[in-house]
């Protein structure tokens, strides 16, 4: 999935909510790559998004989801 300052979309895509839960695009992809027995995800975000991103992340795949 590649991100952008979301210009032409209008804001923040990567943080919209397009699932029933609250989920986004990124935690779509999450999941389905950890289905598929990928070990590991690699998010590279802006640094005005960080908190808000690690926040989200952690609501919606838990605590056991590393981070850094």
């Amino acid at each position: 999935m590649a991100g952008g300052l979301g210009s032409r979309f209008g804001g923040d895509k990567q943080l919209v909510d397009v699932g029933p839960n609250g989920e986004t695009f990124l935690d779509y992809a999450i999941r389905d790559a950890l289905a598929a027995g990928i070990g590991s995800v690699v998010v590279v975000a802006r640094t005005d998004l960080d908190a808000l991103l690690r926040d989200h992340l952690a609501r919606q795949h838990g605590p056991d989801l590393p981070l850094t």
